[in-house]
């Protein structure tokens, strides 16, 4: 699920990154989509269970699944796991996500050891987590073994202070809550997947997250090859055998567990890394309508001052007018003085945004450009 609308981290091969970022979700809008899909899943769930019972005529034949043996074939359709992996950076909207998490236990029954909160290494929030939410898992996007690598592919990455910042908070994460931490690896051909990669991230573990025994049970690497966004052009995804190899380096040398995750959802841009959303085609429309009705507005408006220019009308009253902080005010007023008084009962106000203003001041410097050129003054 999604915990922001865009994202601010910048990743350069996230697809939501490259959109920039818009606005915090708020804890009913995280809470909604669990709840959403939670009732989806159960009404299908329902329909198929009908659908069960007319085919046997109601009755419960040795043949059918329990629903505990439906949920271990995968075949349930109760909502039983959550993971805060979609648009926007979960730690960066730290309170409404943990408003959000404690709201979707509390309502939903869906116990905290099975949601998954995937970050970039926000810092300071991962020590916050672990002592607000000590049950829920953690993962971290880490993608690079080396801080050079690491911050040109998530400029995140040294405004938090670098890999050794990240590692001591993951350090810390382990000792408090006693749980296995995640880190995600988006393999890239020829950047990411060499098996000098692969040894640098099992001694970067080593150093910072060893374990008592050969096996390292408090760390899981999940490998997924790259997909593909329109702002990452170039870069191609690793191939299985790439894949297998650097998997292999990271369990036979160095003892951590890694798993080769299968891309899903790549053909409708729903996959790890390519969640953006239409709001950007929307608003590029919108600015495109908007631009052109300034300018069939305006090229009315300067047609008329044009004419009007031409005519060198010096007969009707001259226009006092000025902006203040929240208004336009004005008045026709044949009175030579230039000073303008607020307090005036003949002045007319006209309350504005200051979006409204800005507009305004822009209209004003177009017609007196305008008007100038015209008259030669």
């Amino acid at each position: 699920i999604s915990s922001q609308a865009g994202c601010a981290q910048g990743c350069v091969f996230c697809a939501t990154g490259q959109m920039g970022f818009k606005r915090q979700l708020t804890p009913d809008e995280i809470f909604e989509q669990v709840s959403k899909f939670r009732s989806e899943l159960a009404f299908q769930e329902k329909q198929q269970q009908r659908e069960e019972k007319k085919r046997t005529n109601g009755k419960k034949p040795h043949a059918v699944e329990s629903s505990k043996q439906q949920k271990q074939h995968g075949k349930s359709k109760r909502l039983s796991n959550i993971v805060f992996m979609g648009m926007g950076e979960p730690l960066a909207n730290y309170r409404n996500v943990v408003k959000a998490i404690r709201r979707i236990q509390s309502e939903l029954g869906i116990g905290y050891r099975r949601i998954t909160v995937s970050t970039v290494g926000i810092v300071p929030n991962i020590y916050k987590l672990a002592n607000d939410l000590p049950q829920v898992k953690l993962a971290v996007s880490l993608h690079c073994a080396t801080d050079e690598e690491r911050s040109a592919l998530l400029p995140a990455n040294s405004r938090y202070g670098g890999l050794e910042q990240l590692m001591e908070s993951l350090r810390y994460y382990i000792d408090t809550v006693g749980r296995r931490v995640t880190l995600e690896w988006a393999l890239i051909e020829g950047e990411n997947d060499t098996p000098e990669t692969a040894h640098a991230l099992g001694k970067l573990i080593q150093k910072w997250l060893p374990s008592k025994g050969k096996i390292n049970n408090m760390v899981h690497v999940n490998v997924i090859p790259l997909n593909p966004t329109g702002g990452y052009s170039g870069a191609k995804p690793s191939n299985r055998q790439r894949v297998r190899d650097f998997c292999d380096i990271l369990q036979d040398k160095y003892g951590v567990s890694c798993t080769p995750r299968v891309r899903r959802g790549i053909d409708i841009d729903a996959g790890c890394g390519q969640l953006t959303t239409k709001v950007l085609q929307k608003e590029k429309s919108e600015e495109i309508v908007s631009k052109k009705k300034h300018f069939d507005d305006d090229e009315e408006m300067l047609s008329n001052v044009r004419k009007n220019a031409d005519e060198e009308d010096t007969t009707s009253a001259p226009l006092q007018w000025t902006i203040s902080e929240d208004a336009v005010l004005w008045k026709d007023d044949d009175d030579e003085e230039e000073s303008i008084d607020e307090d005036d009962e003949d002045w007319y106000y006209e309350y504005r945004s200051p979006e409204e203003l800005d507009e305004v001041k822009r209209l004003v410097k177009l017609v007196e450009d305008t008007a100038r050129n015209n008259r030669g003054v």
